[in-house]
């Protein structure tokens, strides 16, 4: 009898534990992705149009209307490092850059404190770059041409915008864009000069925010039980905490600024996409380096946007309409 009572207290002890890990999947919503889990982008299309005046070329030699994924991996010029990665890996920037004039790009992977009786959750992150051979992020070279005399405003169309092809993840609402403006030469001829060009200078970026203005239900709710915060479907978050440092074991609400940045994009835009101001181009050619990633610090960075597709599609103009 005694052994039949202890063989209870085991089988109750053992549904208690499963009862007790399977709330805690289930409450398992914050910003990152726990370290086994990934974006898989199956198709990520990039497309990039120059319309109204304007060219672009990968290699500042070929110009055209239009660039895209073929373009960018096979005739890109001798020494760049452009990357379209299949997987993306959520990362975070505070728009820093290196001293070679790439962009500070730190992974991160959330853990569970065993330790702790509120079961909370500690941000690890570490430095990459993109001389990885597969980076957590897209990055590639384009150069942008403009003739005539004078300097010109440059505008995102309508048709440009990060779209997600999987119904109901919304990890496209997690997504950053950086464009880096390395250099400029007014001579078209000379392409050795511009394609070697580089900046250090966190002045030179500028980060968009496309899809600004969309969160799912998932990202509502952890955004109010993992940050206290709480936002609307619709609601625009004007601003968040890039990482600008590698640590180990900080609790994902810190936002001290020694590793931490607060962000405000410079370009915001929603699910419906107007023309919006880019930047001014003067005659001649202007080198720029694209980024395009999930950005872990966002509140639509969270497990259940796992395993969407994505398409980036960007569109540059002289025109505002």
């Amino acid at each position: 009898m005694k052994r039949k009572n202890n063989k209870k207290r085991s089988y109750k002890t053992t549904l208690l534990v499963l009862l007790l890990t399977a709330i805690l999947l289930i409450a398992s919503t914050y910003a990152w992705f726990t370290s086994n889990r990934t974006v898989t982008v199956d198709t990520i299309d990039v497309n990039v149009a120059a319309v109204n005046g304007l060219q672009i070329s990968t290699n500042a030699a070929d110009w055209s209307a239009f660039i895209d994924a073929t373009d960018i991996t096979t005739n890109a010029y001798a020494t760049a490092v452009n990357r379209l990665p299949q997987t993306l890996y959520p990362v975070s920037t505070a728009k820093g850059l290196n001293t070679d004039g790439t962009m500070k790009m730190f992974l991160g992977s959330v853990e569970v404190d065993p330790n702790s009786s509120s079961h909370d959750y500690f941000l690890t992150t570490t430095a990459t770059d993109d001389s990885v051979e597969k980076p957590a992020y897209v990055v590639f070279d384009m150069f942008l041409r403009l003739d005539g005399s004078q300097a010109q405003k440059i505008y995102l169309t309508k048709n440009a915008g990060v779209t997600g092809k999987t119904e109901g993840k919304g990890i496209e609402n997690a997504v950053r864009v950086a464009f880096v403006k390395e250099g400029y030469t007014e001579d078209v001829s000379a392409v050795s000069t511009i394609t070697t060009a580089k900046t250090t200078s966190s002045s030179d970026v500028i980060i968009w925010e496309p899809n600004n203005n969309a969160h799912t239900a998932a990202s509502i709710a952890h955004a109010s039980s993992v940050y206290g915060t709480t936002i609307t479907a619709n609601q625009v978050i004007p601003s968040y905490y890039g990482v600008k440092s590698a640590f180990s074991n900080i609790a994902l609400t810190d936002t001290n600024s020694d590793r931490f940045s607060s962000i405000t994009p410079d370009i915001k835009t929603g699910t419906t996409m107007a023309s919006t101001e880019f930047t001014t181009l003067s005659p001649g050619i202007t080198k720029f380096r694209v980024y395009m990633w999930i950005e872990g610090q966002d509140y639509d960075c969270q497990n259940s946007a796992s395993g969407a597709n994505m398409s980036l599609d960007l569109q540059f103009s002289l025109d505002n309409t």
